[in-house]
This record gives C-alpha cells, structure tokens and sequence, in this order.
C-alpha cells in the first residue's frame, strides 16, 4: 500500500506546502484523509485519478481540511468525460452533515445527482470497511475533531489530524492508545519544540506522543512555516529513538514498514 503526502502544510501559506491531504492507495482503492485546497489537482499531478476517489475522512471541519471537498464534487458534476455512478462515502466528525449542507447552500449546483452520496458521523468508534478496520478517537483540537486509525493486513498507520497538547498529557489516554505499537504515525506538528502547543502540536510533543505509543516510524506533517526552518526531526528525536520523518509535499511512503 502506498501513502501519499499530497500536502504538509497548513492555511498559512509556506513555499513547497499545501494544506492537509493524505492519500492511501491500496490495491485499485484510494483513500483520502483530509481534503484540505489543491487536494485533488495534486492527485490527477500524481496520476492517479481523482474521479475513481470513494473513501474520504475528514479530521476536523477547519477549512484547511476541507475546502477542496466542493472542488470535488463540482468536478463530479461537469466532468464532460465521464458520468459519475461510483459511490462516495464521507466520514467525518459529528457536524460533517451541518457542514455538508452548508456547502450545498452555497454551491446547489454540485449536489451529488447521479450518484450515491453517503455521510457517517463518527465519535469516538470502531468500525470496518471491507477488510480494514478503522478507530478513531477524539484529539481535542476542536469538541469533535478526531484521528484515525487504519488497520489493514498488511499494516497500520494512525493519522492525527490536528490536536490539542492536552490530548497527549490529560489523563484521558484514548489518542495514545490509539497510536499503540501503530506501524506508522503520521502527526501534526505544527512548532517546533519549545513553541506553546495549546490546540497544536510542536516537536516535542509529536515526538512524545510517539515514544509512548511505541510506533514503527514518526512523520511529521502540518507544518507552519517556523517548523519549517529548524529540525524538527532532532527536537522530536529527544524523546524518540525510532526513524522520524519531516513530511514534504508528494511525499510517498509504504506499507508494510516495520516488518518488511
């Protein structure tokens, strides 16, 4: 399976970084996880066709998340090459079909027509899709906001989406359990080390999160500008000894990683 680094950056612009996007190709399935801007021109720049697109979870509903979810649909609808009927599935936090409608009522146009359309709310849960299971637990950035966790049979990877510090040093320990032996944690990281976190991550937190899990590999992704111009991969390495890995726009990674 591959993961595909489609962006690393935030909202705040940084050259060579685009908002949050994550993509899992497995076999003739892609998965998305965020659809922050550019998202999908960035796959179709990749060579992977975006109208073959099923799986997309959304983390949060910040907008740097989630924006090119109407360019996606709008492409759906006036793709004169192709008529959709592939179903799409949107997971997301609780407030995604709020969120969801919203978009509607700004865009009635690119309101799935001839296709089926299909939104899960999720809490903190487990559940399964086709052979991968899927939990998520709550991050604390925002009241709903969630990170994944995906299991396949070849391996696991847990996307954070954006967290509160609280999430790694509260007594509630769900998203370190989440993370738990995972092969690869792709996390925020939006400071670096020494940068008040309050509703983000910095180095050293990511790289804490990651030594208590005990993960196979460290990627750090959501990078604002000012973690970008130190090592941020040395500053999470204080508390973690496994491989850390500075995420970069197209970045692309595999699994299995631990056990290859």
């Amino acid at each position: 399976m591959e993961i595909i680094l489609l962006g690393s950056g935030t909202a705040v612009p940084s050259p060579g970084r685009t908002p949050a996007a994550v993509l899992l190709v497995r076999q003739l399935t892609a998965y998305l996880l965020d659809i922050g801007p550019g998202a999908i021109h960035k796959m179709a720049a990749r060579g992977i066709d975006p109208t073959s697109l099923q799986y997309i979870f959304l983390t949060h509903l910040h907008s740097d998340h989630t924006l090119d979810l109407a360019t996606f649909l709008q492409m759906n609808d006036s793709n004169p090459e192709m008529e959709r009927t592939l179903p799409v599935f949107l997971t997301g936090p609780r407030g995604t079909t709020v969120f969801y409608n919203g978009l509607m009522s700004l865009y009635p146009g690119i309101a799935p027509h001839n296709y089926p359309f299909t939104i899960k709310e999720c809490e903190a849960s487990q559940f399964e899709l086709g052979e991968v299971r899927i939990s998520t637990a709550f991050t604390h950035h925002t009241p709903t906001s969630l990170a994944y966790r995906f299991d396949f049979p070849e391996g696991s990877l847990v996307y954070t989406g954006d967290c509160a510090d609280s999430a790694i040093y509260a007594e509630d320990t769900a998203l370190v359990d989440l993370c738990s032996n995972v092969d690869i944690l792709i996390c925020e990281c939006s400071f670096p080390a020494g940068w008040p976190g309050g509703d983000h991550l910095n180095a050293s937190d990511a790289g804490q999160l990651a030594a208590r899990a005990h993960v196979g590999q460290l990627v750090l992704t959501h990078l604002y500008p000012p973690a970008g111009r130190v090592d941020i991969a040395a500053q999470a390495g204080v508390h973690y000894t496994g491989t850390v890995c500075v995420a970069a726009d197209d970045l692309s990674l595999s699994l299995p990683s631990r056990n290859s």
